[in-house]
């Protein structure tokens, strides 16, 4: 998926080249230019990827400001964000059980933008994969 954010780093690298390029032909003419292409390739997509690293941490300051009961009530409604929110909650203690229903849910969707997030659920915590058979049942 191509989002705004790779979008910035491919124009930091684009606008990196023409910046590059200007600059070392300046200086050092036709060498100048390939050699300052190519470093300016490389340094303004390093520089590209500063928006993405600024909005993850205010993410990350956002989810750990908020209580435990909010974050269970962002689940629903963002659920694009739900390995976030799910990884909060459980630094704060909550037991990976409790989101069973929850992965049980997405996978289960209508929706398949809803199916894929519960899909990388699994991929991230397969533990909150719904057993196939109940323990109790077994014994």
């Amino acid at each position: 998926m191509f989002t705004v954010f790779h979008l910035c780093e491919l124009m930091g690298g684009v606008f990196g080249i023409v910046a590059g390029a200007t600059f070392g032909k300046a200086w050092l003419g036709w060498v100048g230019l390939l050699l300052g292409g190519a470093v300016g390739f490389f340094v303004g997509r390093i520089l590209g990827r500063v928006p993405q690293a600024i909005a993850g941490e205010m993410l990350k300051r956002n989810l750990k400001r908020c209580d435990v009961p909010t974050l269970r009530s962002r689940l629903d409604g963002e659920y694009y964000i739900s390995h976030f929110i799910i990884a909060q909650l459980l630094i704060r203690g909550e037991p990976v059980e409790s989101f069973r229903d929850y992965v049980s849910g997405l996978r289960g969707s209508a929706s398949p933008d809803r199916q894929r997030f519960g899909e990388q659920l699994l991929r991230i915590w397969p533990e909150m994969a719904q057993p196939s058979g109940s323990t109790e049942a077994q014994k």
